[in-house]
């Protein structure tokens, strides 16, 4: 029979074998000997730590085998995050917008950047597993970003992920001030649904709000003297808000699009809400607000079918707005002052923020998309050259979504040719940078 010290130590050589395994997998561009180092670090400490324990101390046994949990767990998940099973075009331009502001202050350096890895499973949704904090034994912090499988090439509709992306930057210790503020001075603003609990339970329970609310209610046999706080999580539902806005400062109108898609999927009626997640109506009309705020649903190309794909784009978007008051929770000017604060954040981490209006841009990429070439924004010289541009990823996406409003075109076509636009704008940006 082992004794549990001599168990963990066996279980150390285990884990040791199995990181040991995962180099054989490519885990992004750069293939995964970061991960491994990471979590070597963490495996030699663990079993450094057992090895100095006294058979009898069971309290600190016990611990070293959670932290032998927790690292097994995580190199599980990130077996399953080998480079054929999602994007990679798309989560190394992700990384690059979210390594800047996600990193933190260690040892080792001011501003050091997270591992990110991602994963594909079979549940229908995206979600970010970020380490809330830094192992002591470790030297930089794991982010696990989650998509789903089945919609593995659907780029289109990973723009959801600046939603995720928030919720990392919201973990991290430097940017919690910042946001907090946020909330308490502009979400939480006097009069607005999210000042407080008990203001949104107000809102909840309006004698006002729509029938199919109410019916939801009842049917959840909720009480507003109590009911709702038992059944929801009311802080979380504040910082889904909040991702909501960053989601829209760091995507731009992809973001706005695939919140109306992806979360209309999940409640057609967007009356509903969950634990965790507020009435999708609510924040479906505060991002059209928004974008409006931002100007971005607006184009001026100088190409008059340009502009009138778009203005149908988001005439379309629009149309679909929730018309009942009861769905409107943040002021103008407040959400004005949130988005500007999120914004001056991201800007100071470029590139974070979705960059400057792509009106110029839009021509061309909608053009190639018309012939079903992807929207990377080459062209040939007179005299036969090369020309070749930069164009951020972002800018990709909007024009994806705008063909495929105004284009009879299969979603699978559309989103690989996209797909393959960022791609090749990688390529792009690698040539330029070596290039003298």
């Amino acid at each position: 029979m082992l004794s549990p010290k001599a168990f963990l130590l066996q279980e150390c050589a285990n884990v040791r074998d199995v990181l040991g395994e995962t180099l054989r997998y490519k885990y992004g561009a750069d293939g995964s000997k970061d991960f491994y180092d990471e979590c070597l670090i963490r495996l030699e400490s663990t079993e450094a730590g057992v090895k100095g324990c006294q058979e009898g101390d069971h309290d600190q046994l016990a611990l070293f085998s959670k932290l032998l949990q927790r690292l097994t767990y995580l190199i599980a998940r990130i077996e399953r995050s080998s480079i054929g099973e999602y994007s990679w075009p798309f989560v190394e331009e992700l990384k690059d917008l979210a390594v800047g502001i996600c990193s933190e202050a260690t040892l080792a350096h001011d501003s050091t950047p997270p591992l990110i890895h991602v994963l594909s499973q079979g549940e229908f949704g995206y979600s970010i597993d970020p380490e809330q904090s830094r192992p002591s034994a470790s030297r930089r912090k794991i982010l696990t970003i989650v998509l789903p499988r089945t919609l593995k090439h659907f780029v289109l509709l990973h723009a959801i992920l600046g939603h995720e992306i928030g919720h990392a930057i919201y973990a991290n210790a430097k940017h919690q001030q910042q946001l907090k503020h946020v909330r308490r001075a502009h979400l939480g603003k006097v009069g607005n649904v999210l000042e407080s609990s008990a203001s949104t339970a107000a809102r909840m329970f309006d004698q006002a709000a729509p029938f199919q609310v109410k019916q939801y209610l009842i049917r959840r046999r909720m009480r507003q003297d109590d009911d709702l706080y038992r059944y929801s999580d009311w802080d979380a539902w504040v910082e889904e808000v909040l991702c909501d806005l960053i989601g829209l400062v760091s995507f731009g109108p992809s973001y706005v699009a695939a919140a109306w898609h992806l979360l209309l999927a999940m409640d057609p009626t967007g009356m509903r809400w969950g634990p965790n997640h507020p009435p999708i109506a609510w924040r479906l009309n505060m991002l059209l607000d928004g974008a409006s705020i931002l100007g971005m649903d607006t184009v001026s190309s100088g190409d008059s079918k340009t502009d009138a794909e778009a203005r149908d784009f988001w005439e379309a978007l629009k149309s679909k707005r929730y018309s009942d008051p009861w769905c409107d929770i943040i002021d103008r000017a407040s959400l004005t002052d949130a988005l500007n604060e999120i914004k001056l954040l991201l800007d100071a981490h470029p590139p974070a923020a979705y960059p400057p209006k792509p009106d110029g841009l839009l021509p061309s990429l909608l053009r190639d998309l018309g012939h079903l070439v992807p929207p990377a924004g080459f062209a040939v010289g007179q005299d036969d050259s090369l020309l070749l541009q930069q164009i951020d990823f972002r800018h990709i996406l909007y024009a994806g979504w705008i063909h495929g409003h105004s284009a009879d075109i299969d979603q699978k076509i559309l989103n690989r040719l996209c797909e393959h636009a960022i791609m090749q704008q990688r390529a792009v940006k690698k040539f330029q940078r070596s290039t003298p």
